[in-house]
């Protein structure tokens, strides 16, 4: 499995943001053809891409706690290299 192979620690969604107005031709077609085919096969609407800004501050707050882990194992890896030579 990918994610044991790349020892991932954790993982989370969150919801983004989807603008209609900044999408290209061809990302409404996409966008419009999901929300169709979700209708058709009667797929709860949650599954079609709402256009808005759904992003909230606990994807932010996650997104600096991984920040500053990786900072750590940053500085942890240079004490590490630097006693090694």
């Amino acid at each position: 499995m990918l994610a044991a192979s790349l020892h991932v620690v954790e993982h989370r969604m969150f919801a983004g943001a989807l603008s209609k107005e900044r999408l290209s031709l061809v990302e409404r077609a996409l966008v419009k053809g999901v929300k169709a085919i979700n209708k058709s096969q009667s797929i709860s609407p949650l599954c079609a891409p709402p256009y808005g800004d759904f992003r909230n501050c606990r994807s932010n707050a996650w997104a600096t706690s991984i920040a500053r882990e990786l900072e750590h194992i940053a500085t942890s890896h240079k004490a590490a290299h630097s006693a090694t030579e």
